[in-house]
């Protein structure tokens, strides 16, 4: 399953769940929001490319800790409107 959120038809964030919703990939296309998530998640392994990918763990132990993330992502896409992020 897929989720991505389009701005100015550029896709600047996508959510994948593999393995039955066990993993889920992030992939951030957004050049203002991937530094902040890096300082917001230092400890979070995020690729360097435009189109950064993190690998999470969505277990019964890390999933408050994925979703919090994922509700911060996206408070950032709303706070941010259609022309900053």
């Amino acid at each position: 399953m897929s989720i991505a959120y389009r701005r100015n038809g550029q896709q600047v964030l996508r959510v994948d769940l593999h393995e039955g919703g066990k993993a889920l990939e992030l992939k951030l296309a957004d050049d203002k929001l991937r530094p902040k998530f890096r300082r917001r998640y230092p400890e979070t392994q995020l690729g360097t490319g435009k189109k950064s990918l993190c690998h999470l763990n969505t277990e019964r132990k890390k999933a408050a800790e994925v979703a919090e993330m994922l509700d911060w992502v996206a408070s950032q896409l709303v706070r941010s409107g259609d022309n900053d992020a």
